[in-house]
């Protein structure tokens, strides 16, 4: 050695300079006192510090060992230090990564251990709450929300510990702000040894959702409606389009039926004319035409194009035939309202117009004053009762109404054949003819 410290410098420079300690190191020394050997072995961490003279081989073998032992261990333990070292830094980078991760989510994450103590929220979650998170963590649902939703968040919880499986809860949280509807999905967490921890709860707000669900149902609703509205429409319309179709298919034969009628009234009218004018034949059958035109009129005009308002009817017809009564005569109505088909309408208002017609021509000579009376009603019975009377001077006793040369009354029993109705006349303070009869019947004339 090159001077007495010399060993114990290459010590120093080995722990101190090189900062190793992991090499094992045995001194030995001739000057045993000029260094406390217990200060040595303490201070540079050796594994021996022997005299010269005392070390035998053996001595110095099972130093040796020792040294090469300790080393070994020291290795060792390092190794495991570094491992562990570098376990926790990847550990706080995770840890970092997923607080990281946990806070750019919007969704709100939570852990809860078995007792349900929120361990850990994520940002969301605390700003939800609008509480900060060191606030939140080990407290559970009761300390944040009203009885009833905590109740049924605890159950949940307790459903996943139970079955060790997903659970899907959705719930209404009432604020004097509106309501707001959570959803969340909940699963456990389990430790390294298998059993439970705690439940991780992924919440999300759903409420815009809900409302346009909302919305989706309303309008749903709406396109229904109006379907159906359509589908009715287009019912009536079908239903429209095949009655008028029907309708077309008989105007041909109305309109040939009602030429006929014309055609008999007229031969009815020439055989019975003798010394009758004929601007008087002429007027008469045009008032006939007029009473079967003016069907015809209320039928086009009506919604419903198959029948008519014979009430109303009557009214307009007599009080065009009353027009030349000079107003000396006076027309009293009480017609309900009473809807006939054509087939029947025709009929009726030939018979409406040679009665009423007889009336003001015959019933009040002189231009004498009186009343026509018309009414239209339904018996108890269903039928229907149309009753056409005056106050006028009344029909000769002799004259048998139905065994008569007038064409009038013929046509008007004919008439009342062909709507298979009865006829009865009243001649007490006037006359007055009551026809009887049903709404619909077969038959011509």
């Amino acid at each position: 050695m090159e001077n007495d410290h010399s060993g114990l410098d290459v010590t120093r420079y080995i722990r101190e300079e090189l900062k190793n300690n992991i090499v094992r190191i045995i001194l030995r020394t001739g000057q045993p006192g000029q260094t406390p050997k217990q200060h040595v072995v303490v201070q540079y961490d050796i594994n021996g510090y022997m005299e010269k003279g005392a070390l035998t081989s053996e001595d110095f073998k099972v130093s040796l060992l020792l040294a090469l032992k300790t080393y070994r261990d020291i290795v060792s333990l390092n190794n495991n230090t570094m491992q562990i070292e570098k376990a926790n830094i990847e550990n706080r980078k995770t840890s970092s990564q997923l607080t990281t991760l946990l806070s750019s989510v919007k969704d709100m994450i939570s852990i809860k251990d078995t007792a349900g103590r929120f361990v850990l929220v994520n940002n969301a979650f605390s700003k939800f709450i609008g509480l900060d998170k060191q606030a939140i963590i080990g407290k559970t649902y009761e300390a944040f929300f009203p009885p009833q939703f905590a109740k049924k968040e605890r159950e949940s919880d307790n459903e996943v510990l139970q079955t060790l499986k997903a659970v899907h809860v959705e719930q209404v949280l009432s604020s004097s702000e509106g309501d707001v509807y959570i959803e969340t999905i909940k699963n456990p967490i389990f430790i390294e040894t298998g059993e439970v921890f705690g439940c991780v709860a992924v919440a999300r707000d759903i409420t815009e959702r809900k409302l346009n669900e909302q919305r989706l149902r309303e309008i749903n609703e709406q396109l229904n409606v109006e379907i159906q509205r359509r589908e009715q429409v287009e019912k009536t319309i079908l239903s429209s389009l095949k009655e008028k179709e029907i309708l077309l298919k008989e105007v041909h034969h109305r309109v040939k039926n009602n030429l006929q009628i014309i055609s008999s009234l007229l031969y009815l009218q020439s055989i019975s004319l003798k010394n009758a004018k004929p601007e008087e034949v002429l007027s008469e059958s045009r008032n006939r035409i007029r009473s079967m035109a003016l069907v015809h009129e209320k039928l086009y005009k009506s919604e419903n194009i198959s029948t008519i308002d014979f009430g109303q009817y009557i009214q307009e017809l007599a009080s065009d035939i009353m027009g030349v009564s000079g107003g000396k005569i006076t027309l009293d109505m009480k017609c309900q309202t009473i809807f006939l088909d054509v087939e029947v309408s025709i009929p009726c208002g030939l018979i409406v117009n040679e009665l009423v017609s007889n009336a003001v021509k015959y019933a009040f000579p002189g231009n004498a004053e009186g009343v026509v009376r018309i009414s239209l009603s339904e018996t108890a019975a269903g039928a229907l009762c149309l009753t056409i009377g005056d106050t006028g001077v009344g029909i000769p006793q002799d004259v048998d109404i139905f065994n008569t040369d007038s064409l009038g009354l013929k046509l008007v029993n004919n008439l009342v054949k062909q709507i298979k109705g009865t006829l009865e006349l009243t001649t007490d303070g006037g006359t007055e003819f009551k026809i009887t009869f049903q709404k619909r019947h077969n038959g011509g004339i």
